[in-house]
């Protein structure tokens, strides 16, 4: 977990670049981006704790300390909190770009701000 926290920072760090090249982009919504970026606050602060308290359980279980076993089970829980919380940094991620996962609303918003996927225009099918 102390390698999973240390590969988050620059995983987070990004995040302003890439806002800056999508805030822009057609079907793009800001509140999208918003949800995303608190997600990934939590994230980053949940596997920044996860990793020092995983050094923690090491160093404790060297010792054969009483209270690694605590430590152990601890970890796992904090680790399950933070599979869960990447899972929606992920999802919210998705959302930014991927208009086809998100609620009925957030589309509905999406193609009144923006328009759409397609910039306003509906693609055509030929159904030949």
């Amino acid at each position: 977990f102390l390698f999973a926290a240390l590969a988050a920072i620059p995983t987070f760090l990004t995040g302003e670049g890439a806002e800056e090249v999508v805030e822009n982009l057609p079907g793009v919504q800001e509140s999208l981006i918003g949800r995303h970026e608190d997600m990934a606050s939590i994230f980053i602060w949940l596997i920044s704790g996860l990793g020092l308290l995983s050094l923690a359980t090491l160093a404790a279980s060297f010792k054969s300390n009483s209270i690694s076993k605590a430590l152990y089970a601890v970890t796992l829980v904090v680790s399950l909190a933070a599979m869960g919380v990447a899972t929606q940094v992920g999802a919210t991620g998705g959302q930014i770009r991927h208009t086809e996962i998100g609620s009925a609303t957030t589309q509905a918003d999406a193609g009144q701000e923006g328009g759409g996927v397609y910039g306003g225009e509906q693609e055509e099918r030929d159904e030949d």
